[in-house]
């Protein structure tokens, strides 16, 4: 496995990956694959199936989720519809309103998935809590999400201050740790079929 294809059109998030992603060469593909309904895992694998089976070629994607713990599975995967109808402030307001636990999990999941094989979905994860809008409000929920052990919502922190936190960097490493497990597998069975060939060679 010399390649792997990352689905995204975004070329901000192809450079982070490739910045921590050292044991297979990346590549960018933008394809558009249909909007699916389901749990995070479920569509993240999903996609990366259907990437593969139109590429023919080892993919991945991923996807960002926002669980509020007093919504039970919301936003969820559909964080950016909310997002888009709502904004921050009326969202952060809405959660203040309808209770008082304000907890929340910022999730990525990563979907991965290679010819004629079953789909694989990486996972990482950062609890905190959602608090009024504070800092800049132009990425996503980070205005809003305070990381637990943070006095600072994400949009505050510093680019190494976020990436302490980030639930797509612990999916990053996670991922690395996962596509390193595959290349030395291949490279075990690889050596044994060699030694194989040599043996079968002897006199």
């Amino acid at each position: 496995m010399k390649d792997v294809i990352f689905i995204t059109g975004n070329e901000h998030k192809f450079e982070e990956f490739c910045k921590w992603i050292h044991s297979v060469k990346l590549k960018r593909k933008n394809i558009n694959l249909p909007e699916l309904q389901g749990l995070p895992e479920e569509i993240a694998k999903e996609k990366a199936k259907l990437a593969c089976s139109i590429l023919k070629k080892p993919c991945f994607v991923d996807d960002t989720s926002l669980v509020f713990k007093s919504w039970k599975s919301l936003p969820g995967p559909y964080i950016k519809y909310f997002l888009q109808e709502l904004g921050v402030k009326k969202l952060s307001r809405l959660l203040h309103e309808t209770g008082n636990d304000y907890r929340a999990t910022a999730i990525t999941v990563i979907g991965y998935c290679e010819p004629n094989k079953h789909p694989e979905a990486i996972s990482g994860k950062t609890q905190g809590r959602i608090v009024k809008p504070t800092g800049p409000q132009n990425f996503g929920y980070d205005s809003i999400f305070k990381p637990n052990n943070s006095n600072k919502t994400q949009a505050q922190m510093t680019k190494e201050e976020k990436s302490k936190h980030s639930c797509r960097m612990k999916a990053i490493k996670k991922f690395e740790s996962f596509l390193k497990q595959k290349r030395n597998a291949r490279s075990r069975i690889s050596r044994k079929g060699a030694k194989k060939g040599l043996n079968k060679r002897k006199p």
